[in-house]
């Protein structure tokens, strides 16, 4: 099989699906509001997304030669030598985060109930809800939610799919450190994923979850021989 171009190709559908994306939110400009249903659209994109390329990162240190260590501390630069990072050096951009989230097994309350019981006016007006006393407002689709966590976890979704070298050496140093070696995916079904997706992220996801379990299984088969 050849994993490169399995990886390439994944690479840029996830790219290219990021491009969309940014047009969604608008382009590269200053962080700032969006409707509540562009925001809620977005996310959901994201996180098959994210789940799509450390899917990616795993193979790439499994198939590939990109796990070189590097030393702790430097980065490398264009031309692939390494490069002391300042102390105090903040590129602004959060590091993509390889592992998957644990799923929640014992979900806490989110919200406690009221003091009293919650009556509404039948004549379609509820007059506490008018002047500020009764319940919040429902959110409406078109309320302007804040853009900066969005654009925050594209920027560095699409820092880790234009080096997925440099990711797969973070991996590869994350999992050494372990004292016992555990993967990069949870189990079952990966964060964002649908039974019925038909969408093309649905498509993408699907396919690198299986590229993953695939090198995994090599690597198992290797250890053990």
């Amino acid at each position: 099989m050849d994993w490169t171009l399995a990886i390439n190709l994944n690479r840029m559908a996830l790219l290219r699906i990021l491009g969309a994306v940014a047009v969604m939110i608008g382009g590269g400009g200053m962080a700032g509001t969006v409707p509540r249903h562009v925001h809620r659209a977005v996310a959901a994109v994201l996180r098959p997304a994210e789940a799509a390329t450390r899917r990616l990162i795993a193979v790439v240190m499994l198939k590939t030669d990109a796990a070189t260590p590097v030393p702790v501390g430097a980065r490398r630069s264009r031309a692939g030598k390494s490069v002391p990072r300042k102390k105090g050096q903040r590129t602004g951009v959060s590091a993509f985060r390889l592992f998957d989230p644990r799923i929640d097994v014992d979900p806490k309350r989110k919200s406690a109930p009221g003091c009293g019981p919650r009556l509404r006016f039948l004549d379609g007006v509820d007059e506490r809800d008018a002047t500020g006393g009764g319940r919040p407002r429902h959110p409406q689709p078109d309320d302007p939610v804040s853009d900066r966590r969005l654009r925050d976890r594209m920027k560095a979704l699409t820092g880790a799919l234009n080096d997925l070298d440099a990711q797969a050496r973070r991996l590869a140093r994350a999992t050494a450190r372990m004292t016992r070696r555990i993967r990069p995916m949870r189990p079952g079904r990966a964060p964002g994923q649908s039974v019925r997706g038909k969408r093309e992220i649905d498509a993408i996801l699907y396919e690198c979850a299986c590229l993953a379990e695939m090198a995994y299984g090599d690597a198992r088969k290797i250890d053990t021989s």
